[in-house]
């Protein structure tokens, strides 16, 4: 602990500015010694001001000045006659030292300026993109819960107040509603929180041995509501037999992905899951394709970008892909977004896989 009323990481800072001043002008003496047969005094000078600028511009200003005078002294040494003596035996170095010294201070003045000048710009930069990012954010979210608020609201209207029965087949339909909504109301807010904590930095992987088709089917069980009459085509290879994975990460990952499918394909298109190892059985693959218009024209990687949308006539955030690109970053994998052929588009997630365990090794499954 540093003794009471010292900054804290005094030390540690005044000794990396002690460590830039003494290489910026070994390197600005070097410089002089090396070219002494084609430069002079001024030149020499010249040299050891860039010296005092660059330590301004990347030390305290403190630091900045000490910088500035131990250039004269170093001028006076290595440069003037005697040479590696501090005697002056020209007094016209006097007026030199002297102007030397007062352009060092002003330099280190004004680059310090003009680097605390610099930070504020980009903090008040940042500050704006960051209320900009959540005005977004808000006028996205408000937007999108509203309507399966609306939709459960007017549904539970009509069972409470309209004296509808749950048993009749109206009430199944509204009772259906109601679920359907709670279940898309439920999968955005999740989507909100996850952002939440891998912006926080507060993501945390549980890393253990999965069965590929049993988190599969955990994301197809998830989306079973908003999937609907779809017809879905799976091709599950049996290998890999175990992945290394956060099991709840990558449910919502492809949950994500299906419903992302789902949301830019006609009502009734069919759906494509293909699982499998690739690359010589180091990786798991998974495809989610579908048989909608395909992937908006420019640069794919912007799909995964926070809020970005590909049409914007459809509801939702804009964070289920940027979601996904953290959760497979996170396990040290890459997705992947492409067109396919005879129209729609493809999402391949790509995960590394360790060495298997050992086969007396206890296994987590996704249940």
């Amino acid at each position: 602990m540093p003794p009471t009323g010292e900054p804290p990481f005094a030390g540690p800072r005044r000794r990396a500015a002690a460590a830039v001043v003494c290489l910026t002008l070994g390197v600005c003496t070097t410089v002089v010694l090396a070219f002494d047969a084609w430069i002079d005094a001024t030149d020499s000078a010249m040299i050891y001001l860039v010296g005092v600028m660059v330590t301004a511009y990347t030390t305290s200003g403190a630091a900045s000045v000490v910088a500035a005078l131990l250039a004269v002294v170093a001028f006076d040494f290595f440069v003037t006659a005697p040479r590696f003596t501090l005697d002056v035996y020209d007094t016209h170095f006097l007026v030199t030292f002297a102007v030397m010294a007062g352009a060092g201070l002003a330099i280190a003045s004004l680059t310090n300026r003009l680097r605390r000048k610099t930070a504020q710009a980009l903090r008040h930069a940042l500050a704006v993109e960051t209320e900009q990012m959540r005005s977004a954010m808000l006028a996205s979210v408000s937007h999108d819960l509203r309507t399966p608020l609306g939709t459960i609201m007017g549904a539970a209207t009509a069972l409470a107040e309209q004296g509808v029965d749950p048993a009749s087949p109206h009430g199944h339909t509204l009772l259906a509603t109601l679920r359907e909504e709670a279940e898309r109301l439920d999968h955005q807010l999740g989507n909100l929180l996850q952002m939440t904590r891998i912006e926080g930095g507060a993501l945390q992987l549980t890393l253990e041995w999965h069965v590929p088709e049993e988190l599969v089917g955990q994301a197809l069980l998830r989306m079973r509501s908003r999937l609907g009459q779809r017809a879905l085509t799976l091709e599950i290879d049996p290998a890999p037999e175990l992945v290394r994975v956060d099991a709840l990460a990558v449910e919502l990952v492809l949950a994500n992905l299906l419903e992302n499918a789902a949301k830019y394909s006609p009502e009734g298109s069919p759906l494509e899951i293909v699982s499998g190892a690739a690359e010589g059985g180091r990786r798991w693959r998974v495809q989610v394709c579908d048989r909608g218009r395909g992937l908006p024209p420019g640069d794919p990687e912007r799909l995964f970008d926070r809020f970005a949308r590909g049409q914007t006539d459809r509801p939702g955030v804009g964070l289920g892909l940027a979601i996904c690109a953290a959760m497979v970053g996170a396990h040290g994998g890459r997705v992947e977004a492409r067109d396919r052929s005879g129209g729609g588009a493809c999402f391949t997630v790509d995960l590394p896989i360790p060495h298997a365990p050992d086969a007396d090794a206890p296994l987590e499954v996704a249940s």
